[in-house]
């Protein structure tokens, strides 16, 4: 089933999510979302596809990928447009600091990268018990090559960022793009 994140991502389509990502056979023919993990580093260079990333309603990874399920908590931004990017980042955030982790997520962080340029979409997901990381954040984007600038470093990282990261774990970014 093709995925077409704009269903996924517009309000009112829903809002339980369910996410899968399979690794990629060696010679296997990309296309659809493919990406794999990636960290915060001004490189544009897109990673190495490792993954392959489907999102609907009862998608499943195959050959034990990875799964992921949850709710819909926020969205931030709502623009019209195909994207070509989408960032996920999933997180764990420690008891003692979930409140204010909330007030910065929403009046903070996400609202800062929302904000830039090329941002189609934006928003947060709550984990279902049992389905890994609590905490989902995704942009969908004109162009990954967003995810790495200097535009984005400026956004992501404020003193609040800084503190905030003091009290996640389980801490996974990932990238994808779309394949013709």
């Amino acid at each position: 089933m093709a995925w077409e994140p704009m269903g996924w991502l517009r309000d009112g389509d829903g809002d339980a999510i369910t996410i899968a990502m399979t690794e990629i056979a060696t010679g296997e023919k990309l296309r659809g979302w493919c990406g794999g993990r990636s960290r915060l580093t001004g490189d544009p260079t897109l990673p190495r596809p490792t993954c392959r990333l489907s999102v609907g309603p009862s998608v499943m990874a195959r050959d034990g990928g990875f799964s992921w399920r949850g709710r819909r908590v926020s969205t931030h931004r709502v623009e019209p447009g195909d994207g070509r990017g989408l960032v996920f980042a999933f997180m764990d955030i420690c008891d003692d600091a979930a409140d204010e982790f909330e007030d910065w997520y929403e009046s903070e962080h996400m609202p800062r990268l929302a904000a830039l340029p090329g941002i189609l979409r934006a928003g947060r997901y709550r984990a279902s018990p049992g389905s890994g990381p609590a905490h989902l954040a995704y942009y969908l984007m004109d162009d990954l090559a967003l995810s790495q600038s200097p535009q984005w470093m400026a956004a992501a990282r404020t003193p609040w960022s800084a503190r905030m990261r003091r009290f996640t774990s389980l801490y996974a970014r990932y990238s994808f793009w779309r394949e013709s």
